[in-house]
């Protein structure tokens, strides 16, 4: 399950904020990371194995007992992620005709270190990432979907080390037995290396993660097929402009407000533009600067959001979050 009391309490903070420490940062070039970076490792089946086949850890012949003990301790991380990670809609897989009218959902709450997002999925299909990770952590994808009647959870290593920076990378869907497009649930998280480096790990936090985009099946790869997020300040309010490299059944540009509970990012969209038909090239528009039945201003840190989508039997779809906030 992945609702609990706390994604309750968060939704209802994030409809009342007004300020907020937003995570999104200015977006950086497709580049290497600051130097400092400890580890090198290589992508292996799980966190366990490839962090245990990290150069400055083989060396230490920590044993099978130790990996054991790594293994449960990014589970225990993982259980909390999702628990504490909120949708709108509530806490089940999302149903097919939701996702053919409302498009990819992303949470309206979430902690720090991981990013989720739900839409269809199909074994084998490509999936796009565009995505930041720190120095010296390792990123997994999770993709979870129903299949003969049962949820399956498959696993696999997106970045190793975080050593590459800014990265676009294209992966294959993991096995999942979803024959024909499926409703999922994709989350991607990032565990420091160091905290497992010890003689007896136990706890671990997620380390922060930037997500740029994401897309999934044939005709949102490439790259991220929504791309070139701009949102920026005008006289009222504020612009928005993106580039479609894809036609899409229907696309939606969301404008959110963003809040802070503890450690989770608690989202509170205050506009909403759709478009139908989408053709390739560049698109935009105008937010007024206002929320929902409100004539003034929306206070606080902004952020945009757009998500494309083919209602068709292809379902291919995209994510993806412009990387400035607007203030108000």
């Amino acid at each position: 399950m992945y609702f609990s009391v706390l994604c309750v309490a968060g939704i209802a903070a994030g409809a009342a904020a007004a300020t907020a420490n937003p995570q999104g940062r200015p977006g950086d070039a497709y580049s290497s990371p600051r130097a400092g970076n400890s580890y090198n490792c290589a992508p292996q089946a799980t966190v366990a194995d490839t962090v245990a086949d990290c150069d400055q850890i083989r060396s230490r012949g920590r044993g099978s007992v130790w990996k054991a003990a790594v293994g449960f301790a990014v589970a225990d991380a993982d259980i909390i992620l999702r628990s504490r990670t909120c949708y709108s809609s509530g806490d089940r897989l999302p149903a097919v005709q939701a996702l053919l009218v409302d498009g990819p959902e992303l949470p309206a709450s979430y902690p720090d270190g991981s990013f989720a997002v739900r839409g269809f999925a199909r074994d084998g299909w490509p999936i796009v990432i565009d995505f930041k990770p720190q120095p010296g952590t390792v990123t997994q994808m999770e993709v979870t979907v129903a299949s003969d009647g049962r949820q399956v959870t498959r696993t696999m290593i997106v970045d190793a080390d975080g050593s590459r920076g800014r990265q676009l990378i294209k992966v294959e869907a993991p096995p999942t037995g979803a024959r024909t497009p499926t409703p999922a649930i994709y989350v991607l998280s990032s565990i420091p290396i160091a905290a497992l480096d010890v003689d007896q790990p136990q706890s671990v936090d997620p380390a922060p993660l930037q997500v740029f985009g994401m897309g999934g099946g044939p005709r949102a790869v490439g790259s991220v097929a929504i791309e070139q997020l701009d949102f920026a300040r005008a006289t009222v309010g504020a612009r928005f402009r993106f580039v479609a490299k894809s036609e899409f059944s229907q696309v939606r540009a969301q404008v959110q407000r963003l809040g802070r509970e503890g450690d989770r990012t608690v989202i509170a969209p205050v506009f909403d533009a759709r478009q139908v038909n989408l053709n390739v090239g560049r698109h935009g528009g105008d937010w007024p600067g206002t929320a929902p039945g409100s004539r003034g201003l929306s206070k606080g840190p902004h952020r945009l959001q757009v998500t494309a989508w083919f209602t068709t039997d292809d379902r291919s779809w995209v994510a993806a979050i412009a990387p400035d906030i607007v203030v108000q």
